[in-house]
């Protein structure tokens, strides 16, 4: 089996796997909102004037759902973070099929410069997109502490 053969094989069950998970990720994110919808509409269905709605978006409890309906920001370290791991790996096995390059005949070397310097170029990019959202959620005043986030939701 030549180098070609094996790259589209692993190229299309990558592609497989992704799908895969971006279509379950998308139903579990479905599934949440349905869910946080459907209790919200319970609990507003159950205050059966405006008097007892105020009453109820003045309580400490009613101002959590307002607060949980009107905001809902992503977290942006768990972006940045994962723009970064996707850049490490894509930039370590660009690096890594480009030194394979000497081990193999002439004849496959240009399929792995040519993945390695895609894979190796994605990985720089998604570093460098990475710290420009670091940069940017700073200044624009987005990043907390690390703990205010971790219960905002993600809308990735």
């Amino acid at each position: 089996m030549n180098v070609y053969s094996m790259l589209v094989i692993l190229g299309v069950y990558s592609l497989f796997a992704w799908v895969i998970l971006t279509l379950l990720a998308n139903r579990r994110l479905t599934n949440a909102a349905r869910i946080q919808a459907e209790l919200q509409t319970r609990l507003l269905d159950k205050l059966g004037t405006s008097q007892e709605l105020l009453a109820y978006l003045e309580s400490p409890a009613g101002q959590r759902l307002a607060l949980a309906v009107t905001l809902e920001r992503g977290n942006p370290y768990r972006r940045i973070l994962g723009s970064v791991q996707t850049g490490l790996i894509l930039t370590v096995v660009g690096g890594a099929l480009l030194a394979l390059r000497g081990q193999l005949g002439a004849e496959d070397v240009h399929g792995l410069t040519f993945v390695g310097a895609i894979g190796m170029s994605l990985g720089i990019a998604f570093l460098a997109s990475a710290y420009m959202a670091y940069r940017l959620s700073k200044a624009w005043g987005l990043l907390g502490t690390p703990g205010e986030c971790a219960g905002a939701t993600d809308r990735a």
